[in-house]
């Protein structure tokens, strides 16, 4: 592309075009369509003008791992969820259906963890290892001869 300029178009001199012009218009074209895609895209990854798919709810379950999972199945599936990471010996806390929390405690150990999992104390004595010991306690002991010996850490320490 030339330019004639005003003065010399009856001689028929041309005018360069200025340095740079076309490396300017290459840039203002990847610019556009830079900009282009990048307004098509919403941050989420799902492209303008299509519909968003509606998240899976979780599976219906008695507990959840966190306030926010159990939250969503106890209004989704309208039943109580207990909350493992607010679960202690002591104290349980559930989302309920109507969007609040509940929180039960006791000032006596109601559950103990046992592989990963909250289960019901129980005394119930049952042959272990070659003593009688409890099914489930907070407090491992066991039964040997007629008496009571502990067995958890620092055993047989005064």
């Amino acid at each position: 592309m030339s330019l004639r300029s005003a003065g010399s178009a009856a001689e028929g001199h041309t005018i360069p075009p200025a340095a740079g012009a076309r490396s300017r218009r290459w840039v203002g074209l990847g610019s556009a369509a830079l900009i282009c895609a990048a307004l098509s895209v919403v941050p989420g990854g799902v492209a303008l003008g299509h519909a968003a798919a509606e998240p899976t709810p979780p599976a219906d379950s008695q507990s959840a791992p966190d306030a926010e999972t159990a939250m969503l199945i106890a209004q989704t599936y309208a039943h109580p969820v207990v909350v493992d990471s607010l679960t202690t010996e002591t104290a349980q806390t559930s989302a309920l259906p109507s969007g609040s929390m509940q929180l039960d405690e006791s000032t006596m150990p109601e559950r103990v963890q046992r592989n990963g999992a909250w289960t019901g104390v129980d005394t119930t004595l049952a042959p272990s290892g070659g003593v009688l010991a409890p099914a489930a306690t907070t407090v491992p002991n066991a039964v040997l001869g007629g008496w009571l010996r502990p067995t958890g850490p620092g055993a047989g320490r005064l």
